[in-house]
């Protein structure tokens, strides 16, 4: 008689907890479902050389990456015309952006490490409190741009469109490459 109740109250155990598991099941399903959605999306319209204006909700879509703080790894991002959006609190890692256009934008808090900008229009931008570690700026414009508080560590500028004002107070300019001119405006070798 008393195995038979515990196994009654097993029974019963069970039968209230199947609904909660199917619950949670669900719930996870649809919250990796939606995340992976996001990204998908994201990288669909990332790499689909649409333009920004285009592409409603872009700046929504990016901060939805769910690693704090958010970061893209190994994306192929060259030629879209970003122009006009800011980046901020973001982080790009073996990325490349080669010829895409980012004029009259932002970057703000972002990190960019062993990034390639080859021929990017980077002009006219705000870059501020921003890392790019490693990267190839090989043919950029940066006619316009305002560095604040930039870490240029380990970056290639050859072929480049910069000044040497521009660079005036940026971090990791000793390890840096730039064009001879100048470097040794720069007060390089």
């Amino acid at each position: 008689m008393a195995r038979m109740e515990g196994i009654m109250r097993k029974r019963k155990l069970v039968k209230a907890l199947v609904p909660v598991a199917i619950c949670v099941a669900v719930m996870l399903s649809v919250f990796f479902f939606l995340r992976y959605q996001t990204e998908k999306r994201l990288s669909i319209l990332l790499v689909s050389n649409a333009s920004a204006d285009q592409v409603e909700g872009i700046d929504l879509l990016i901060s939805k990456r769910r690693k704090n703080p958010p970061y893209w790894e190994g994306m192929v991002l060259d030629r879209l015309d970003l122009g006009a959006r800011r980046f901020s609190h973001l982080e790009f890692r073996n990325c490349d952006f080669s010829g895409s256009r980012f004029d009259s934008g932002e970057f703000a808090d972002c990190r960019f490490k062993d990034c390639i900008f080859r021929s990017c229009d980077l002009r006219e931008m705000t870059i501020r409190n921003t890392t790019f570690e490693g990267c190839n700026f090989s043919g950029a414009y940066f006619t316009g741009t305002t560095l604040e508080n930039v870490d240029l560590t380990f970056s290639v500028f050859k072929d480049a469109r910069i000044k040497a004002e521009q660079l005036r107070g940026a971090q990791g300019l000793d390890s840096a490459t730039f064009d001879e001119g100048l470097q040794a405006e720069l007060g390089g070798e």
